[in-house]
């Protein structure tokens, strides 16, 4: 199983073709319920029309919760990375977080993440 980041889905959602290759090449893609959340914030944000076919779109991808097992991973990837100076936000480490914990790759383009210690990642 891999995980997919906030960037992932607005890239799918926009039809980007990298997103969608590896669409095509990796099956079972689950999202963090952080990100669904980033998500979904997002499109309200910028597009309310928008907003239910954004549901109907994340609702096709299994949701991965955020539980206090991950938050425990989140408290010390969080700080460890502000420790070193890495611009990692709560939310990014959240997502992170969720990856390590249930030890899946996370699709992302998000160079931060891509920096991330423990983190496998596929980008695109």
């Amino acid at each position: 199983m891999t995980l997919c980041d906030t960037c992932f889905l607005i890239d799918l959602l926009h039809g980007q073709e990298g997103a969608i290759d590896l669409v095509r090449h990796h099956q079972n893609l689950r999202v963090p319920t952080v990100a669904i959340a980033e998500f979904l914030a997002g499109v309200k944000r910028y597009n309310v029309k928008q907003y239910n076919l954004a549901i109907g779109f994340i609702n096709k991808f299994e949701p991965v919760p955020f539980d206090n097992t991950t938050a425990m991973v989140f408290a010390d990837l969080y700080h460890t990375m502000k420790d070193k100076g890495s611009s990692l936000s709560i939310l990014d480490a959240m997502i992170a977080s969720s990856a390590i914990q249930w030890d899946e790759k996370l699709i992302t383009r998000d160079a931060t993440l891509l920096n991330t210690p423990n983190l496998p990642c596929i980008t695109y």
